[in-house]
């Protein structure tokens, strides 16, 4: 009887969140792996202060951009804090195509001041520009330390400021990436302009042997999302990947080694279909994250993670016994969040014609909860 009383609810909260998703106008941008639209930001400490080293690397040879909604982003943050709590002391946005790597500095809530990932971030990069990237390269390298592989000639990897392992991988589209297929770079620019890489491709992360198929497994219950996993066997020893698509081109990937490092707090940030957004809150509400760095958040109610258009966890967890597995903080946003770049983008925005995306958008109903246990 119980049992049938708990389904009763959570049915009727089923009823309740669909009528929500409509009134708040339900946004859905079509993508190859649904539901994960984007991956949008990296966010890494780098350190007390914004240095010559971190200038140079992402403006100069990455030519990256600079966006200036940061600004405004560490003002909100800083008066969230409670008064006796100390202030973030700057936050920088750096844009690489639609993506970004947020870096604060200074942020003296305790932990590691520089925060490693623990992986690698591969940037996309026009192969005509890709000669002119290893000339930029090779010199900071002489002047700030570090190695360089060149690999293959549409290739090249290499260990940035603060150990940032990165990854460089030739296009000849010359497209970005994100959750439409093709783009105008007139109208889709982010804010700081259009920058010389055409975004990150794939994050790719350390974990521990024997955790790439639960963490599959967790994406693919939690989000019902599209994961591939895989194996290969080096000196006679099996290691796995699991990989998360995202989007059209991006993925996150989770390979597993005999090295992985302890957490320090860095986070992804990723968009979602709204139809998916809700019901992997309700799938996850029990992982849901605070982050004490960002006070402004809470995520305890529908209603908050409506409000504020995410919501975050850290636990990536075994289905089946409910412990940790690999822990990544997740900035989990719906495409109507504030931050989202390509808001002209979405079915029903004034600016769109698609008025058919627009109808099938909004009459998209959230589906129940896959059955796993709830730890």
């Amino acid at each position: 009887f119980r049992r049938r009383t708990t389904m009763s609810t959570i049915m009727k909260r089923w009823c309740l969140l669909s009528a929500a998703a409509a009134l708040v106008g339900a946004r859905t941008l079509p993508v190859r792996h649904e539901p994960f639209a984007a991956l949008e930001h990296v966010n890494l400490n780098v350190g007390d202060e914004w240095t010559p080293e971190l200038e140079s690397f992402f403006l100069s040879v990455l030519r990256c951009t600079s966006d200036p909604r940061a600004r405004a982003i560490l003002n909100r943050t800083n008066d969230a804090r409670d008064d006796d709590a100390p202030a973030m002391g700057d936050l920088r946005w750096i844009n690489v195509g639609l993506q970004q790597f947020h870096l604060p500095i200074n942020d003296n809530l305790g932990g590691p001041s520089v925060q490693s990932l623990r992986g690698d971030v591969a940037l996309a990069w026009p192969r005509d520009k890709l000669p002119g990237l290893r000339r930029r390269l090779e010199a900071w390298l002489d002047d700030y330390g570090g190695g360089m592989d060149v690999g293959e000639a549409e290739s090249l990897s290499f260990v940035g400021p603060n150990d940032m392992r990165f990854e460089i991988e030739a296009s000849d589209s010359g497209d970005w990436f994100g959750p439409v297929a093709r783009f105008d770079a007139a109208r889709d620019a982010p804010p700081g302009g259009p920058s010389e890489g055409l975004g990150i491709r794939a994050v790719r992360l350390d974990v521990p042997k024997g955790t790439a198929a639960k963490i599959c497994r967790f994406y693919a219950e939690i989000f019902e999302a599209d994961v591939e996993l895989s194996s290969k066997t080096h000196r006679r020893r099996e290691r796995q990947t699991c990989v998360l698509f995202v989007g059209f081109h991006q993925s996150l990937e989770f390979r597993e080694t005999d090295a992985a490092l302890p957490y320090e707090g860095a986070h992804v940030a990723l968009y979602v279909n709204f139809k998916k957004f809700v019901s992997a809150y309700y799938r996850a509400r029990h992982l849901v994250f605070h982050n004490p760095r960002s006070p402004q958040f809470s995520f305890d109610t529908i209603d908050d993670v409506l409000s504020h258009d995410e919501f975050r966890f850290k636990d990536i967890i075994d289905l089946d016994t409910g412990d940790t597995v690999y822990e990544l903080e997740h900035e989990i946003r719906a495409l109507s969040h504030q931050g989202f770049t390509l808001k002209h983008r979405l079915p029903g925005d004034d600016n769109d014609d698609d008025d058919d995306n627009d109808t099938r958008s909004r009459t998209t109903a959230a589906a129940p909860p896959l059955a796993f246990k709830a730890w």
